[in-house]
């Protein structure tokens, strides 16, 4: 069986991304978090893309996500702020992306954008004259 949450990094466009597959609860969504942060390997400076299109049933609670954003907690904001694309295809994924977008506006290093097709989210990550 996959893990619900898998990450792969493309070291020419410096983005890492998430996809999230089948059920995904707020202690698969912060272990996975935590041992990603956690690695020798990581590139702190890397655009972010979380995939949500695989995406079958969602448990991630407003808890889960305040977890997940205290991971942020005294990560310094660099200079130039990067980007977190975020794909949800369906309401259910939108909505809980558009939650973790607002509370995490004054925690998150990185300017956040919530998209429903891949295509627009990855236009927005490749564009690096894009303040938004």
């Amino acid at each position: 069986m996959n893990p619900p949450i898998t990450f792969s990094y493309d070291p020419k466009t410096r983005i890492r991304t998430a996809v999230f597959q089948d059920g995904v609860t707020d202690d698969d969504l912060v272990s996975a978090f935590t041992k990603l942060f956690q690695s020798p390997d990581i590139d702190p400076f890397a655009d972010d893309l979380t995939d949500l299109r695989l995406v079958k049933k969602i448990a991630i609670t407003s808890d889960g996500l305040q977890r997940l954003l205290s991971l942020f907690s005294g990560i310094e904001k660099p200079a130039e702020l990067k980007k977190l694309a975020i794909v949800g295809e369906t309401d259910m994924t939108f909505g809980v992306s558009r939650i973790y977008q607002i509370m995490g506006e004054n925690i998150v290093p990185k300017r956040i954008q919530v998209f429903r097709t891949i295509d627009e989210a990855m236009q927005w990550l490749l564009d690096k004259e894009s303040k938004y």
